[in-house]
């Protein structure tokens, strides 16, 4: 009898769920009264925030039009009157008073999860820019006041709201206009506060495979906060490592409908980011078939290039631990498959230089103390409990650049889609359309 293959998608309850709160009153900005240091009355747009614990991550996504980003001091106020400043009078110094000329035309997002990275410092875009240029809509820190001592430093968002206590009611945002002429307008603002530590989720909270009937239980797991040791595992190595290095817990994941976004903002504190965004696609196959496509991306945060190594390994048991069989799909170092059929997983990596077939030594290999290097061997192994894996040698990586890397994993007979092969990603925050 043929098995039976289902996706079970877990519906997470409100409690792990991020909360976003839409803001009420958005308008035009009121323009200075006078010459600069004279601020204005502000725009205070609202959000009504209700049924919220604890705060443990705090975001905020406004759509701003302004054709003078130092004119502007913005600040978030919680129901208890603690305030933090977004940003005020960017790119003026101690004694200055005039700030950058850099215009805001569009979205932009402000929380602790931005990079450290100079590239994501809102005083250092705006910097870069011309007269009348805009800053990129992207994520970034929080920074504090111009004109005083210790202007335009990171600030966190995250720690100036810890200790509010009346979380549920109207927090307001404020746009203050320190000057006369140059105008602007608010279209969006969204409040979004995260309840619970490492988890933003606004879908399913784990995704699996299972094979019904007879055999056990093939699980495709790509719930890292669940469990780190899922069927597909990633590691890394450094040119400094003495060792593989499995990715530790996560900062975060979001979840939504059949797609995860899994991310270290700053792994081992080595100095790199890591985006891992999974997919399950079953559209138009059977209840036994499924898809899912991986992508790993790497963004150097460090002032000087690095090079890495990186790891995909899998251990499918499509028949049971013992039975199954692995083997490469025609001499392709990037094509394996495990099979007892008709049933079968197919595991393809695209643009690796090495992969290996194995069973338990594989899994020692991969975590022991040692530099390894997966070495090409196992071109068919079992019946056993055949586990494979995949290797990108190190590549030299520029600060602020991201090196990408994907595979796909096809279940229920189905053939492995082509995954894209490893690219450098070279387009920095200043180009348009960048989404880190």
């Amino acid at each position: 009898m043929k098995k039976q293959t289902t996706i079970l998608a877990l519906l997470c309850t409100q409690a792990v769920s991020a909360f976003n709160f839409p803001g009420s009153n958005i308008g035009s900005i009121p323009d200075g009264p006078g010459d600069c240091g004279n601020l204005g009355t502000p725009l205070a747009v609202t959000f009504d925030v209700a049924n919220v614990d604890t705060i443990n991550r705090i975001e905020l996504t406004m759509n701003v039009f302004h054709t003078f980003v130092g004119d502007l001091t913005v600040e978030l106020e919680a129901p208890d009157l603690t305030r933090h400043l977004l940003f005020g009078k960017t790119g003026a110094f101690e004694g200055e008073c005039g700030g950058d000329s850099s215009n805001l035309t569009g979205y932009y997002t402000f929380s602790d999860d931005a990079f450290d990275f100079i590239f994501y410092n809102w005083w250092f875009v705006a910097a870069s820019l011309d007269t009348d240029q805009a800053l990129p809509g992207a994520i970034y820190r929080t920074t504090s006041m111009g004109t005083e001592p210790d202007a335009g430093l990171l600030t966190s968002m995250n720690e100036a709201f810890s200790g509010v206590t009346d979380i549920n009611g109207t927090w307001t945002l404020y746009f203050y206009d320190d000057s006369m002429t140059d105008v602007g307008n608010v279209s969006d603002a969204i409040l979004t506060i995260n309840p619970v530590g490492g988890q933003i989720s606004d879908g399913e909270a784990s995704y699996t495979i299972n094979s019904l009937g007879s055999g056990t239980a093939l699980e495709t797991d790509i719930d890292y906060l669940e469990s780190v040791f899922g069927s597909i595992d990633w590691l890394y190595r450094l040119s400094s490592d003495t060792r593989e290095h499995q990715f530790p817990m996560p900062d975060y994941a979001i979840y939504h409908d059949d797609t995860v976004t899994i991310t270290w903002l700053d792994v081992d504190g080595k100095g790199f980011r890591a985006d891992l965004t999974q997919v399950i696609d079953q559209t138009g196959l059977e209840t036994d078939e499924a898809i899912l496509t991986s992508t790993m991306k790497i963004t150097n945060l460090n002032a000087n290039g690095i090079n890495i190594n990186l790891f995909s390994y899998a251990n499918f048991d499509v028949n049971g631990p013992d039975n199954d069989v692995g083997q490469l799909v025609n001499l392709d170092v990037g094509y394996i498959r495990q099979s007892d059929a008709p049933y079968q997983v197919e595991y393809r990596a695209g643009g690796n230089q090495n992969f290996q077939i194995g069973n338990e030594d594989l899994t020692d290999l991969l975590y022991d103390f040692d530099v390894d290097n997966l070495a090409n061997l196992g071109n068919g192994f079992g019946p056993g409990d055949a586990r494979t894996a995949f290797q990108w040698f190190s590549v030299p990586l520029s600060a602020g650049f991201i090196y990408q890397v994907q595979t796909t994993v096809a279940v229920g007979g189905l053939t492995a889609p082509e995954p894209l092969d490893p690219v450098i990603l070279s387009d920095l925050i200043f180009a348009d359309g960048f989404n880190p």
